[in-house]
């Protein structure tokens, strides 16, 4: 039987061990940090991309489903939305901008998450729903232009093309 001898001692292997460990968990613990730097700043350009649009569309309104699809700057903390960067109080804002708790998100994400203020909460899920329901109607009332004009092509004896059976789309 052939022995193994050892030529460490027990505190030495545990001493390079540790100390191993110790520089990885170091390496780890930067690539962490560079990681959330990376996040942070994609926040921050998301959220300044959405400002520069809407600086291109004023006022502030919703009134296409692009419009509620597009990305909005959101104070957002731990999940909750405080409110709107564009419509908060000047020193909720402020506070917001200096705690970096801001997000881009459009509407429809926004309505999604917690609120911190039911109220605020209302005013933007009746102007979500309020664009939608004139969308819906905007559509109801081009589908029945469609339909009365397919039937005064069929009445009158024209029904010769696409272009009048689609309402010229």
């Amino acid at each position: 039987m052939s022995v193994a001898r050892n030529t460490r001692k027990s505190e030495t292997v545990k001493a390079d061990l540790a100390e191993r460990r110790a520089a990885a968990e170091k390496r780890a613990k930067a690539q962490i940090e560079v990681l959330t730097a990376e996040i942070f700043l994609r926040r921050c350009r998301a959220t300044a991309e959405a400002l520069e649009q809407l600086q291109l569309r004023t006022p502030l309104s919703f009134s296409t489903l692009a419009d509620l699809m597009s990305p909005q700057p959101w104070a957002i903390t731990e999940g909750v939305v405080l409110g709107h960067l564009l419509t908060m109080e000047e020193s909720d804002y402020r506070a917001a901008i200096e705690d970096y708790a801001f997000d881009a998100a459009s509407l429809d994400e926004a309505l999604r998450l917690e609120w911190a203020d039911a109220d605020e909460f209302a005013v933007w899920a009746e102007i979500y729903t309020e664009t939608l329901r004139e969308i819906a109607e905007e559509a109801g009332r081009r589908l029945l232009a469609s339909r009365e004009h397919q039937q005064l092509q069929q009445a009158t004896g024209d029904a010769s093309g696409a272009k009048g059976r689609h309402g010229g789309l």
